[in-house]
């Protein structure tokens, strides 16, 4: 493609390029997710390129034919705050994080297209992201008072919300109960859609909180 542009092609590990970026040594670079909290001062994310690598998360990614939870991989356990660093608890398997890999293999049932899913908070900060953006949100409703005493209620639910939705979705936010707090599941056709989707969501929570907190 003709440009007025010099670009330089510039290979390193993606520590490398971390350090890179906190030095400010390059106009554009690719860097990971947690270096980018610190930098989203300097830095905007570009709707065209993207890496992935081993050990990313918390996500899963399914199989395009998945049928079980041994189809998709995903991180068991939680994403953990560690010297101030986000840290995963456990390596990415088949048949990890069960419960949101039941999730995912239910959206596919109506939208095989579907095949990663990312859970993150639900708050009102999260919320006015989402319609800021112009994601498309489908609610899991659950009985007022009803305590939820099985993950098996939370999938009737959501099977009940989608049966009618006439929209592909790209974020199920169940808004919780009793025994079972808020929760949002950020959608996309392969990883790289919903990171995208969910750093877009992290950008505008993280503007939203700061302006709240003055």
């Amino acid at each position: 493609i003709p440009t007025r542009l010099k670009i330089d092609h510039l290979i390193e590990d993606i520590e490398t390029l971390n350090k890179m970026a906190f030095e400010g040594s390059l106009d554009v670079i690719a860097l990971s997710v947690h270096a980018y909290a610190y930098l989203d001062d300097r830095y905007r994310i570009l709707s065209a390129g993207a890496s992935v690598g081993d050990g990313y998360g918390p996500i899963v990614v399914a199989k395009r034919n998945a049928s079980t939870i041994n189809d998709v991989v995903g991180i068991p356990g939680r994403i953990v705050r560690y010297n101030d660093r986000a840290k995963a608890v456990g390596e990415p398997v088949f048949g990890g994080s069960r419960h949101l890999a039941k999730i995912l293999l239910l959206v596919r049932r109506k939208y095989p297209e579907i095949t990663s899913a990312l859970n993150i908070k639900f708050d009102n900060n999260v919320l006015k992201a989402l319609n800021m953006l112009g994601l498309k949100i489908v609610y899991t409703i659950h009985a007022p008072r009803r305590k939820i005493t099985h993950e098996r209620d939370v999938f009737r639910d959501l099977s009940k919300a989608l049966e009618s939705l006439d929209y592909r979705p790209d974020v199920i936010i169940d808004l919780g109960g009793v025994g079972l707090e808020p929760a949002s599941y950020v959608l996309g056709e392969d990883p790289m859609d919903t990171v995208y989707k969910t750093l877009r969501i992290a950008e505008l929570y993280y503007r939203f909180s700061r302006e709240s907190s003055k």
